[in-house]
């Protein structure tokens, strides 16, 4: 499983979504924007995470995520979440690597 690299910085956290109030945007495959990785952090239930080929758009890797198990959303890679059980309860963290000093 991927993890976050060391030095990135919190940026953000969105609420937490239970399954029947996902916003349809994370449910459809969607990506995140230069430089920004995601945490997605299951609070209950569980979540198949799905992370797609960005040339082809085909599945390359299917996880599922509990309470236990996290999944990272790497910057700019297409991907959806589907919740698994009614109990689902899941939020997103959102986190950028550090601008470098330039003086």
């Amino acid at each position: 499983m991927k993890t976050l690299p060391n030095d990135l910085n919190f940026v953000r956290r969105t609420p937490s979504f239970p399954a029947d109030k996902i916003p349809r945007a994370i449910l459809n495959r969607h990506n995140t924007r230069v430089g920004v990785w995601g945490k997605v952090v299951v609070e209950s239930g569980e979540l198949c995470y799905e992370i797609y080929d960005g040339d082809t758009q085909d599945i390359t890797e299917t996880v599922r995520l509990h309470p236990e198990r996290h999944g990272v959303v790497e910057p700019q890679v297409w991907h959806k979440v589907t919740p698994q059980s009614d109990d689902t309860v899941f939020h997103v963290e959102f986190y950028t690597v550090p601008e470098s000093d330039s003086e």
